[in-house]
């Protein structure tokens, strides 16, 4: 089941109402506070498990972890569809952009999207994920929402659209682009401190060009 108001008007449902609400339009609630603990946990993570000179989050949100990453010396660059998260952000590493429709143009040494390629319309999901995968030199870890029972709709999370387990996914990106699935990188993330925390280590999955 497909959401007609994130179908038709994508962009507007990202508001601010979207993330700082009380759970009226999103399962957030003051997301902008809450997320920053977290996000900042999450760079330093990424920093010490890929060592990047350069990375991008597809779909950074208001981009804590990119301001973190830049203060530890990642020249870290976020997008987002969000007019509002990116107005807060306030930092030109964050810009409003669209990966499901306009393509990045560089590269980066990691590329990363949490908790967004389920929000993107069916229709456009394998234009981003190539997207996603000819914008990074070395690594692309994706965290999508996955559902292992069957379920077509998210009452807690109506602006999820796509619907799938691990498993699908992984076979998604991989007939996508040709990645290499990296199985034993993704366990090694899966085990780490904020994977564990934080609820991820079920959903973690990288891609990667070396040794592919």
């Amino acid at each position: 089941m497909i959401n007609k108001e994130c179908e038709n008007s994508t962009r507007e449902v990202y508001n601010e109402e979207y993330f700082q609400g009380d759970h009226t339009k999103s399962n957030y609630s003051g997301y902008a506070e809450a997320s920053y603990g977290p996000s900042r946990i999450l760079a330093e993570t990424l920093h010490r498990f890929f060592r990047p000179l350069n990375s991008l989050n597809a779909g950074c949100a208001v981009g804590h972890d990119v301001k973190r990453l830049a203060e530890i010396g990642v020249d870290a660059h976020g997008v987002d569809i969000s007019d509002w998260a990116v107005e807060y952000a306030g930092t030109p590493r964050i810009k409003r952009s669209d990966f499901s429709q306009n393509l990045v143009n560089s590269q980066y040494d990691l590329v990363y999207s949490y908790d967004v390629v389920e929000h993107i319309l069916p229709e456009r999901l394998g234009f981003a994920i190539n997207n996603l995968w000819q914008a990074t030199r070395r690594d692309l870890l994706v965290v999508p929402a996955t559902y292992e029972n069957g379920e077509t709709f998210d009452p807690n999370e109506p602006t999820h659209l796509i619907f799938e387990p691990f498993r699908w996914w992984v076979d998604f990106v991989v007939k996508q682009t040709g990645a290499r699935f990296d199985e034993e990188a993704t366990q090694r993330f899966a085990e780490e401190e904020h994977s564990k925390i934080f609820g991820y280590s079920h959903r973690v999955m990288i891609f990667s060009r070396i040794g592919a």
